[in-house]
């Protein structure tokens, strides 16, 4: 059984709602060499699969957590026309127009039409 201590008493995870939000974008969308700037991906309201309302609300491209607790944030991004080169990449959590933390950072290499990552 997993469990997380609260601060007062352990709380079973596997009996908690689940705290689900998903955006994905098909959309594609041109990836700028912008060299030492961020390139907002922004996702909206019109990229959500699914919400708990519960716990969530959404406008526009921001998502408001509505209860108190512990969240899981998780990111990717896939290309299929990264520019030629190496190419340094961030995904970011952003928290009332701040960066609070990263989700991966990384350098992809595209040359010669191959691909390589670390």
């Amino acid at each position: 059984m997993l469990s997380l201590w609260d601060g007062s008493e352990w709380q079973i995870i596997e009996n908690q709602e689940s705290k689900t939000i998903i955006l994905n974008s098909n959309v594609e969308k041109t990836l700028a060499r912008l060299a030492n700037k961020f390139y907002n991906l922004p996702l909206t309201s019109t990229d959500l699969m699914t919400i708990n309302t519960d716990f969530y609300s959404i406008s526009g491209n921001s998502i408001r957590i509505l209860k108190s607790g512990n969240y899981l944030i998780s990111g990717e991004i896939s290309a299929s026309n990264m520019p030629r080169g190496n190419i340094k990449f961030i995904l970011a959590v952003y928290q009332n127009n701040s960066r609070i933390g990263y989700l991966s950072r990384g350098l992809l290499g595209l040359i010669f039409g191959v691909q390589r990552g670390h």
